[in-house]
């Protein structure tokens, strides 16, 4: 079960069989000192996120990184970072345009 931290943020979330610990720090860079919004580094199952951004691009950032989960373990990674990036700003417009529709999905 997904536990739920500080300004019901997750700290946890499962994609497929694996089990994804989900940081929150200031701030984040890449190699080459770019800073981040977020970032997914599989070997460790784990999850960062930025929080030197607003709140919504916290989340869009969060749902951007479980993206490319799902494209690493379902996919064979295939899918390119622009193509991450579009699926990531469309799916985050129809879950906070459609909030409804989620719940219809998760219904047994």
């Amino acid at each position: 079960m997904n536990k739920v931290i500080k300004d019901n943020k997750p700290d946890l979330i499962w994609i497929g069989s694996n089990k994804y610990k989900i940081n929150y720090s200031p701030k984040l860079l890449a190699d080459d000192g770019d800073e981040l919004y977020g970032q997914i580094v599989y070997s460790e199952n784990i999850i960062n996120i930025s929080t030197n951004y607003k709140i919504h691009f916290q989340r869009e950032g969060l749902l951007h990184e479980i993206l490319h989960g799902i494209n690493y373990w379902y996919n064979s990674n295939r899918l390119s970072e622009k193509d991450i990036i579009a699926m990531a700003h469309g799916l985050f417009d129809l879950i906070r345009q459609n909030p409804g529709v989620l719940n219809w999905i998760k219904e047994d």
